[in-house]
């Protein structure tokens, strides 16, 4: 069962060149975690210090083996300093997933 991770992250002011910096060297690192699929950064157009990190696992189990590898544990470690507060982590499934259910598709 595919999940999505989103990592949310409120950056203190004046820290954004240093943090993209770390969040490539994180994305370079994870791409060859076992059960690592994709990642998008994204940053609020309402607030550009707000940021979120959303990647696609294969299953539970491959992301919880990342966020408990070292390689995670220095990268957060570097990131935490740049951050207002401690960053938030949700784990999504599909709900079709969740339900039991089949995606459809509406006639038109």
């Amino acid at each position: 069962m595919m999940i999505k991770v989103i990592v949310s992250r409120q950056l203190s002011e004046g820290v954004e060149p240093n943090y993209e910096i770390l969040l490539k060297e994180a994305l370079q690192t994870v791409v060859i975690a076992s059960g690592f699929i994709s990642a998008e950064s994204l940053v609020d157009v309402n607030d550009a210090n707000h940021r979120l990190l959303i990647s696609h696992w294969t299953d539970i189990q491959s992301w919880q083996k990342w966020l408990y590898s070292e390689a995670r544990k220095n990268l957060v470690g570097q990131i935490r300093p740049m951050l207002c507060y401690e960053e938030e982590v949700k784990i999504y499934i599909h709900s079709e997933q969740h339900l039991g259910l089949v995606s459809v598709t509406p006639h038109r």
